[in-house]
């Protein structure tokens, strides 16, 4: 018996087998948790963080530095009115020492002038930028029962990162209430508004009626603010949204209850909110903030009346019963106590999208696919949950002036909506949306709604754009012609190591017919998954721009999935001289600025094509047809580990029937 086993050990040696090897494990904090790096520069955690009373500076912060198994808290301090660099003093270091369970560790915290102690921590991850942590209490002893559950409390200072690249920019809540500030912040009748992603994304839009007003930077002449989502969550009753000015870390924070009324769309029911000039997570009833120092504002909210017709405020019957309603004010923001209904928004039809332009599209955008539904009266998006209504359509162009009414209590939208389509071809419907605006202009179209314009960071192009966008047909497409004119050799340098070569025809290769709707595109020594040894493509537009650019939208034969080709004639200063370039976009978002975006930007993920046009070749030699694989053929990997599997059984049990004749 101990020959067999001998034997079992050798032979299952031969197939790597053997007993795993146990190394020794090193805690870690979490990577959700390890500093990021952002342009070459470590990311710190940012916490306790608070800010000057106007809202523009801050006067003291907490870092938090983590790497691999340790953690440095610094507090770091600016002196009034000083110049100097801020104070920085060292709080404490943690260091892990085991992993208890998912997100919990045991560690052990150092400080200057005392002992060691011990204690456990929970990462709760909210967002990219966004953490809580929960801790446990601190001892002198490493007990056993640190980690319990029922010892952790949540620090009410969330941990965030000073960047808003990467911040998801929708906000959890939505909708338009009116407020006043409870601490007589100012003295004015009406009451300010603010609309909450009205249109997705595009964030919170605070309308103060006077300066003195604006509790977000108090002091300051604006009577309109605009802030962006950085993070949002719900918590023991209430929502908490982290809230940034473009350009700038995230600062504010907004606490809402939870449930009615605020999130009721029927309720128009007062409730009490929280504006915080800092990034907090306060639970206290009271709504106080967790330490002295920490500016907040204590409002009255309720929802926005949703009716077309409405008063602003309450006031507005004392108002209209003291024969006032002539005032400019009262005219505008009392209109149904002072019957001035004739002058609000209409959501009545009042003109037709043309009839090419009806039926159902798909924007396909990376990181922004968008299904658009148009009918006789209406355009509907689906990615910002909006529809527009037709209003008035100017004379031998298409541009259509649109408004957006919502159900939620925001105001509505007038906006620009321009379409084009190429030729007679009706697989592509291109548009793009104006800025929207609150006022009406009676004499037909907004001079400023059709001016059009990408929005600022963190929108960027996603809704409104200075570019056509591309729609494609979600029905009855026709493929056409390519028009690429042969077969063209080409180099794509991918990277230093990786100089790739090949063709591309729209000949099929394996008929010689030149007369398709296909593309093709046949490669060698390239390594790198988005260009296979052999693709196909069928194309849906091929369109000679007006800067002579040729831009060809095509559907991968194999994924389905579309994208967009631009083809230069003019290469401008690339060195390169033996004929055109071709630019791959990863997506169907392209057109004339195509060139000068991708020199601008090379995070566009696009592939370049160096062509060499004077090899052109219009003659053809058939390639043989790729074989069909079959779905059950074994990789060549398992075909070699099912060999060895066999071979080892054979030579087992020759092994056994010798030791039995022995």
């Amino acid at each position: 018996m101990n020959g067999l086993f001998h034997i079992g050990v050798f032979l299952f040696s031969l197939l790597g087998i053997t007993e795993p090897q146990k190394t020794p494990t090193r805690c870690q904090f979490p990577g959700f948790v390890q500093n990021r790096i952002q342009t070459n520069v470590r990311e710190q955690w940012i916490t306790q963080k608070i800010w000057s009373g106007d809202g523009y500076k801050w006067t003291s912060t907490v870092t938090v530095d983590v790497k691999g198994s340790t953690m440095d808290v610094r507090r770091h301090v600016k002196q009034p009115g000083s110049q100097r660099k801020p104070v920085i003093d060292f709080l404490y270091n943690r260091t892990c020492l085991s992993k208890e369970r998912e997100n919990v560790y045991r560690v052990i915290q150092s400080q200057v002038g005392r002992n060691a102690q011990y204690m456990c921590i929970e990462f709760v991850k909210y967002s990219d930028g966004l953490l809580r942590v929960k801790d446990g209490p601190l001892v002198d002893r490493n007990e056993d029962v640190l980690c319990d559950e029922e010892h952790f409390v949540i620090d009410q200072w969330p941990w965030h990162v000073e960047s808003t690249t990467n911040a998801d920019s929708a906000c959890m809540m939505n909708g338009g209430f009116t407020f006043t500030v409870k601490d007589k912040l100012c003295s004015n009748w009406l009451p300010s508004t603010v609309e909450m992603d009205c249109i997705r994304g595009e964030g919170l839009l605070f309308d103060f009626h006077s300066a003195d007003c604006n509790m977000v930077h108090p002091g300051s002449s604006k009577t309109r603010e605009t802030l962006h989502c950085f993070s949002s969550w719900k918590e023991d009753g209430y929502i908490f949204l982290v809230l940034y000015v473009h350009g700038e870390p995230p600062q504010f924070t907004l606490r809402l209850p939870d449930n009615s009324p605020a999130s009721n769309l029927s309720s128009h029911a007062k409730f009490d909110a929280y504006f915080y000039h800092g990034v907090v997570a306060s639970t206290l009833v009271s709504g106080g903030p967790p330490q002295q120092g920490l500016k907040y504002y204590e409002l009255e909210m309720h929802r926005t009346d949703l009716s077309l017709c409405h008063d602003i405020s309450s006031t507005c019957q004392d108002y209209a019963s003291q024969n006032l309603c002539s005032q400019p004010d009262e005219q505008r923001f009392c209109r149904s106590s002072c019957k001035n209904c004739a002058q609000a928004p209409s959501d009545k039809p009042e003109c037709q999208f043309q009839d090419s332009y009806r039926g159902s599209w798909h924007q396909y955008e990376t990181n922004n696919e968008n299904h658009v539904t148009i009918n006789m009266t209406h355009t509907t998006f689906s990615n910002i949950n909006v529809s527009f209504i037709c209003k008035y359509k100017e004379d031998r162009m298409y541009k259509y002036k649109t408004i957006s009414v919502f159900q939620n209590g925001c105001r509505p939208r007038y906006a620009c909506l321009e379409f084009e389509q190429p030729g007679n071809n009706q697989n592509v419907l291109r548009y793009h949306l104006g800025k929207s605006t609150s006022a009406d202009e009676k004499d037909g179209l907004l001079k400023q709604q059709c001016q059009f314009a990408d929005d600022s960071p963190p929108l960027k192009d996603k809704i409104r754009s200075n570019a056509f966008k591309n729609l494609i047909a979600m029905n009855n497409l026709t493929f056409v012609p390519c028009e690429i004119g042969g077969r063209i050799p080409f180099d794509v340098p991918l990277s230093k190591d990786n100089q790739c070569s090949g063709n591309i025809t729209d000949q099929n290769p394996f008929d010689c017919n030149d007369k398709t709707d296909g593309l093709w595109i046949t490669t060698q020594n390239c390594k790198d998954d988005r260009m296979p040894a052999l693709s196909e493509y069928k194309c849906i537009v091929s369109e000679e721009l007006q800067n002579t650019d040729r831009m060809i939208i095509a559907m991968n034969s194999k994924t389905k999935k579309y994208n967009c080709w631009i083809l230069t004639k003019y290469i401008g200063n690339t060195g390169w001289t033996h004929g055109s370039l071709l630019y791959q976009m990863p997506s169907t978002k392209c057109g004339m600025n195509t060139r000068t975006a991708f020199r601008s930007n090379s995070q566009l993920g696009a592939i370049k094509y160096f062509l060499y046009d004077r090899q052109k070749e219009t003659n053809c030699t058939e390639l043989p047809k790729p074989k069909s694989t079959g779905s059950d053929k074994r990789p060549s990997g398992a075909s070699s580990i099912t060999n060895l599997v066999n071979y080892t059984l054979i030579v087992s049990s020759f092994l056994l029937c010798f030791l039995n004749i022995k």
